[in-house]
């Protein structure tokens, strides 16, 4: 991967992993995005889905505390996804 794309991968698993994942599983974690182009956009997709709505079946939670995305994936056939963000202590 080009080295801007490679901070993307950085700055996106600063933002959106869990704050409680162990440093090491962080760390491989992104050594996968890095490695494994496939998946990293794979992840762009989902993310874009769940951003924009698009392509959205439905949304469960009480999108206070947390908001479950339902969608079928742009890029895998026959492949249902939910995708879930959780609110911790106004952190999302």
């Amino acid at each position: 991967l080009a080295t801007g794309e490679q901070e993307n991968i950085d700055n996106f698993v600063k933002e959106f992993v869990p704050v409680d994942l162990p440093k090491e599983d962080t760390k491989c974690f992104i050594e996968s995005l890095k490695t494994n182009k496939e998946q990293w956009e794979n992840l762009k997709a989902e993310i874009i889905i769940c951003a924009t709505g698009v392509g959205v079946k439905t949304v469960t939670g009480d999108q206070e505390t947390s908001a479950c995305f339902h969608f079928r994936h742009p890029k895998i056939e026959q492949c249902d996804r939910e995708v879930e963000f959780v609110c911790l202590n106004g952190d999302w």
